[in-house]
């Protein structure tokens, strides 16, 4: 069974997450086929490399283990991990020596089995989607964005079981400047996302106290240039698009950030002077380790093929020195080696351009966003099958 575009895109996250969270930066800004891909690409045709240094930097904010769970859709069952409640304590989220301000952030919010904590059931989105629709349908004016999701919902579980789950949930991500705050504000419907309180309204109606909003603190940011690509970096990370078929994110991430540029200058500069988190320190630290691993191979190979030529060079000569019978069978069999020395000298120039840097801005690209001048027209169609051509040209 082929992967669903929603599937492959989370395949392409985990596999770059694996490598180093410089990779995972570049396949976030490469992935197309979301309705922020204009906006987004304008800002790597203005600033590209500073667009991707500054998702690096985001993302050493937040443990790796909460962002394989914000990829898999699983976030809130590990509400117990010590990862994930470090990101929610005071400690974290507030400014030392000033209890009144805090360190804005980028939450998300799940709708779950109130018990376990799991995204809805197939079945029961079967019950809850038509209700959806029929209350968005009487709205004045109709709820266009909650009609969407129904309809990407019903598409995405299309010959699910009906007992299974819905795959990687359904999650919306915002900005906030005081986390704890905000959720409470969702969780009492007080200028909520309309959609999500839609579908959770219905669940409600239909299934009682089955379903809930689970809340989450995932990223703190330490700049005012940070806050609005912050939450398109997780809205494109988790999916979280209604489109997408994944969340209640019905408009451009990063368009809304009041509380982030009504803090002053001052307030900012004593949030960036704060110590930098254990949780940077680590990430930094591991993907530190990971591109000096990267660059020690690469020398190796480099130093290999480099001492080539003076090591053939002796091994003719003891050749020469050797009967005229075992010399023939010895040359016959080294012209295999030989084509594969060629091969090798191809593969020094292709690893030289690419040593990592502390931001590594290079090496193989991941599927996703193509160069501006590789595609003829820019939609926000998230139709889109995800792109694996080899003539795409990519901007990391």
């Amino acid at each position: 069974m082929s992967l669903s575009a929603r599937e492959q895109i989370a395949k392409t996250y985990l596999e770059a997450q694996g490598n180093k969270l410089t990779d995972l930066a570049k396949a976030v800004i490469n992935q197309n086929g979301f309705i922020d891909d204009g906006w987004l690409q304008a800002q790597c045709n203005f600033s590209g490399y500073s667009i991707l240094t500054t998702a690096y930097q985001i993302l050493l904010e937040t443990p790796t283990s909460v962002l394989q769970a914000l990829i898999c859709g699983d976030l809130p069952k590990m509400a117990g991990h010590a990862d994930l409640r470090r990101l929610q304590c005071d400690e974290y989220t507030a400014v030392p020596h000033s209890p009144t301000t805090r360190h804005p952030i980028i939450y998300a919010i799940y709708f779950v089995n109130k018990s376990t904590n799991e995204p809805p059931t197939v079945s029961d989105l079967y019950q809850i989607i038509p209700r959806v629709r029929q209350v968005a349908s009487a709205a004045v004016p109709p709820n266009s964005a909650a009609l969407r999701l129904t309809t990407a919902l019903e598409t995405q579980i299309m010959g699910c079981s009906p007992p299974s789950l819905l795959a990687r949930g359904l999650v919306d991500v915002g900005y906030a400047g005081n986390g704890i705050q905000r959720l409470q504000q969702h969780y009492n419907g007080v200028s909520s996302n309309e959609v999500m309180q839609l579908y959770r309204h219905a669940a409600t109606h239909i299934f009682g106290q089955k379903y809930c909003l689970r809340g989450f603190i995932i990223c703190k940011l330490r700049k005012l240039g940070y806050c609005a690509l912050a939450e398109v970096i997780f809205s494109r990370l988790t999916q979280s698009y209604i489109s997408c078929g994944g969340g209640f994110n019905g408009v451009t991430a990063g368009f809304s950030i009041p509380s982030a540029q009504n803090l002053s200058s001052v307030a900012w500069e004593e949030i960036a002077a704060v110590r930098p988190s254990d949780i940077y320190t680590r990430n930094l630290a591991e993907d530190m380790d990971k591109m000096k691993a990267e660059s020690t191979a690469n020398r190796d190979v480099e130093e290999h093929w480099k001492n080539l030529p003076e090591t053939r060079a002796l091994q003719d000569c003891v050749i020469e020195m050797l009967p005229k019978e075992a010399r023939e069978k010895i040359q016959g069999l080294g012209k295999a080696p030989q084509q594969q020395d060629s091969e090798g000298e191809s593969l020094v120039r292709d690893r030289a351009a690419d040593n990592p840097s502390q931001v590594d801005s290079s090496g193989t690209p991941v599927p996703g966003r193509p160069f501006a001048g590789s595609y003829e027209s820019q939609d926000d169609d998230d139709d889109d099958s995800v792109e694996d051509s080899d003539a795409i040209v990519y901007r990391y």
